[in-house]
């Protein structure tokens, strides 16, 4: 099974650079963690801070963050509300 993402957000070069940046890049990204998907240089999922401490004692930086899928910035809906009132992107 091939799974497809979507585009790369940001990431992350070490465990510091996460716990310092990691809120920041998430607001100014506008997307919260259920939206993204956290891997390592090792192809695993970081989803707590626990991965991200695994991943710096095993060298798995960067960690990159990409959205689940490329629709996800929108609301739902949001797309539908806008061609209703005649409106683009």
């Amino acid at each position: 099974m091939d799974i497809q993402l979507g585009r790369e957000l940001f990431m992350f070069d070490g465990f510091n650079h996460w716990a310092d940046t990691a809120q920041d890049k998430f607001k100014a990204a506008n997307v919260t963690s259920a939206k993204v998907l956290c891997i390592d240089a090792k192809g695993r999922v970081c989803a707590w801070g626990a991965h991200f401490m695994e991943a710096a004692k095993d060298g798995a930086y960067p960690v990159r963050v990409y959205l689940l899928r490329d629709d996800m910035l929108e609301t739902p809906n949001a797309a539908d509300n806008r061609a209703a009132e005649g409106r683009s992107g």
